[in-house]
């Protein structure tokens, strides 16, 4: 890529955060999601034939917990 660079005159010129706020606020703000349907439906079915998952399930069925939640079938951790 460096080499397809040198065909171009060009002058990089630095701009402070402050004059980028909008690319600056999604830097610093980190958010974690899973935006992959199949990697969700890939982790489903592996917790559903997983044995050690089932019990966890059925226990959380009869007993809250505040370590661990399931949401849409798929058993999750607080962290």
């Amino acid at each position: 890529m460096g080499t397809q660079l040198e065909e171009f005159d060009y002058e990089i010129e630095h701009r402070a955060g402050s004059r980028m706020k909008h690319v600056d606020a999604l830097n610093r703000y980190p958010v974690m999601i899973i935006c992959n349907d199949t990697l969700t439906s890939k982790l489903k079915k592996e917790q559903e034939e997983d044995d050690s998952i089932q019990t966890l399930k059925s226990l959380l069925e009869k007993q809250e917990s505040e370590k661990n939640f399931e949401r849409n079938g798929i058993l999750s951790t607080n962290t």
